[in-house]
């Protein structure tokens, strides 16, 4: 497409400034979803998760597609059964393992997690137990908590104190709390998003 070609001819003329670079790929990943459903912004960015300039031990970069889009994309990334919420999880337990402070950053991002309309609620919900289950989190993502009190399957190997990231802390309420949520036509405390239309 021609958008394509002039992001291309951008790329070329600009390859060796890195920080010119760095908001190339931030204006991919903060582009408005498609209504149509035919180009999904997330299939944009696991393309450029492979791109040869994509480096994610570089802060900068991690920050310019995985940053930008978990966090300042709302309409795309909360989009349902598109696989962002399972790409944010792979992406904070990848950069537990390389820079401990931007994967806390990123852990954030599903920090309200309980106050979306169901659908959107229960994916979020299983991509923190994917972070939640991993062992050895560094401090900095996750919070001590007890889990050894919780009836939840998805934590059943804990003992004494586990760690977890800071938007998995909610889980320890598991499992009967969870839900204690107010009504679900209770629009003041449900994040309704429709499909392609950003907040």
């Amino acid at each position: 497409t021609h958008a394509n070609e002039c992001l291309a001819d951008f790329h070329n003329r600009f390859a060796n400034d890195a920080l010119v670079i760095d908001k190339w790929f931030t204006l991919q990943a903060t582009r408005q979803a498609d209504t149509s459903g035919k180009k999904p912004v997330m299939s944009d960015i696991l393309f450029l998760r492979r791109h040869p300039d994509f480096n994610i031990k570089n802060p900068n970069r991690a920050r310019s597609l995985i940053h930008a889009f978990c966090m300042n994309n709302p309409g795309a990334f909360h989009q349902a059964d598109s696989g962002s919420y399972r790409f944010w999880a792979e992406q904070v337990i990848e950069l537990d393992q390389i820079n401990p402070q931007v994967a806390a950053r990123l852990a954030r991002v599903l920090d309200r997690w309980k106050h979306f309309e169901p659908n959107l609620r229960d994916e979020m919900k299983t991509a923190l137990e994917l972070v939640a289950r991993q062992k050895n989190l560094s401090s900095d993502v996750s919070t001590p908590s007890a889990l050894s009190q919780s009836s939840s399957n998805a934590f059943s190997e804990s003992t004494n104190t586990t760690k977890m990231p800071c938007s998995c802390a909610f889980l320890t309420m598991l499992p009967e709390q969870m839900y204690d949520l107010p009504a679900p036509d209770s629009p003041a405390n449900t994040v309704t998003l429709p499909s392609g239309i950003p907040l």
